[in-house]
């Protein structure tokens, strides 16, 4: 596989298996550089974050929306009228009265979605931390057979 003949001896370098055995750490420290490092449990905070919008967003469609509007207008119908400057502005306020029964079912769906993100998390740090602490344990177990 190294291209190199089928005679050729390799000799291991001693002083790079000496510098290996050095002290562990405690299995917590791991765990956590494990969680902060793992790009999967950040995507998942990014995820919880989405769910607690879309929470707010579905509680926001209660309440009525305000509109300003504005605008301008030149225009000139030849032998009709001509309008020379023209500007109106305008407020409007709305809302749905539907939104009353139609939006607790959307708000119920979004809590259910942020809840299902947080369980989802929950098991992600759980795998996290048995993969930690099975490689630890691996590595404990190495050590004492060599």
């Amino acid at each position: 596989m190294l291209g190199l003949p089928d005679t050729t001896t390799l000799l291991a370098n001693e002083s790079d298996l000496q510098s290996a055995t050095t002290d562990l750490k405690g299995v917590e420290d791991y765990v956590q550089l494990g969680l902060q490092n793992r790009k999967d449990v950040a995507a998942l905070g990014f995820r919880k974050k989405a769910a607690n919008t879309g929470v707010k967003a579905a509680q926001g469609e209660t309440l009525p929306s305000l509109a300003l509007t504005g605008g301008y207008v030149a225009t000139d119908v030849p032998n009709v009228f001509a309008i020379t400057n023209a500007a109106n502005i305008g407020l409007g306020l709305q809302y749905s009265l539907s939104s009353l029964w139609k939006n607790n079912s959307k708000v119920d769906q979004a809590r259910a979605r942020e809840k299902q993100v947080a369980a989802n998390e929950e098991m992600l740090i759980d795998a996290v931390r048995l993969q930690v602490n099975q490689a630890y344990q691996n590595c404990l177990l190495a050590r004492k057979k060599s």
